[in-house]
């Protein structure tokens, strides 16, 4: 009952990855690691766009159905050294681990599109949907809320840049994203 009380308290109760919680305490985790080894990380910040279309016109059922899949597909296409996580609504993260620069996190991103973007069966008929990916890298000094925070300023940038796409934090985001 303990071990299932922590699960439901650490997990989505529908994708059944890690929640907001045990991300940011992975992120700590992998901070704290690499103040050690000199290796870096990078957080990725999923959106699915146009996700509310989906639920206004198919159901939450089918919502959910886009979720749990886009879930699945997130774990298949990371490395088994990346942590996926769901942060709520349409909203996933993922950390990776190991990468140095941007050229690092292209290959990752890219799958994280492709993933998404391959056709689903919801109600009946084939869908495709896109995702904005926002992804931030340490930099030294940096701590977790400044990591998190940098993903999810590169992933509106994503967004309005276009969609379906995805776009590596740059300082210049923080100053736009204030303004």
């Amino acid at each position: 009952l303990e071990e299932e009380l922590r699960h439901q308290a650490l997990h989505d109760p529908l994708t059944q990855l890690p929640n907001r919680t045990l991300f940011k305490d992975r992120v700590e985790h992998a901070l704290k690691r690499r103040r050690v080894d000199d290796k870096t990380i990078a957080v990725a910040f999923l959106d699915i766009d146009e996700f509310k279309t989906i639920n206004d016109t198919l159901g939450h059922a089918a919502g959910d159905k886009l979720l749990v899949t886009i879930a699945q597909r997130l774990r298949e296409s990371l490395r088994t050294s990346d942590t996926p996580a769901r942060l709520g609504g349409d909203e996933f993260a993922a950390l990776l681990e190991d990468v140095a620069d941007a050229a690092d996190v292209a290959i990752p991103a890219q799958h994280i599109l492709e993933s998404v973007a391959a056709p689903i069966e919801l109600e009946g008929t084939l869908h495709s949907v896109r995702g904005s990916v926002g992804i931030a890298i340490r930099q030294p000094g940096q701590g977790a809320p400044e990591l998190l925070r940098n993903a999810d300023v590169a992933m509106y940038s994503a967004k309005t840049g276009g969609k379906g796409r995805y776009k590596v934090f740059e300082e210049r985001m923080s100053s736009g994203a204030v303004r």
